[in-house]
């Protein structure tokens, strides 16, 4: 799977928040590596990991809006 698919999946099923959050915590306890999903990573490509996954996060969540204000439109507006 590519890296943005699978950062991109991360967002979808919620698991970005707790690899950000691991993310940070190795910073701030200055670690060089942390395991997520049996596999590890430095903190240097976490930290653009995180990068790209702030970025996908905002995507998402304006194309769950657009998709809820098209619900909401569909349902109450074209009755």
């Amino acid at each position: 799977m590519g890296q943005m698919k699978w950062i991109y999946t991360m967002v979808q099923n919620g698991s970005y928040s707790i690899f950000k959050t691991m993310y940070e915590t190795a910073v701030k306890n200055n670690v060089d590596s942390f395991i997520f999903e049996n596999e590890e990573f430095n903190v240097k490509t976490a930290k653009h990991i995180c990068i790209l996954g702030d970025k996908a996060e905002k995507e998402y969540d304006k194309y769950i809006e657009s998709m809820a204000d098209a619900e909401y439109d569909a349902r109450y507006l074209e009755q």
